[in-house]
């Protein structure tokens, strides 16, 4: 009962830690397009 526990506990933040890391690389894709694409449109 005790190690079913703790696997689900690791297993859910192995998940969160995943879809954590996923949306932080997306954002910071997506600033640094947003960044590149203002800079063009100011020079």
């Amino acid at each position: 009962m005790r190690n079913l526990f703790l696997e689900n506990i690791f297993e859910f933040v192995v998940i969160n830690g995943l879809t954590l890391g996923m949306s932080e690389c997306i954002f910071t894709c997506m600033t640094y397009i947003r960044s590149r694409r203002c800079g063009h449109e100011a020079l």
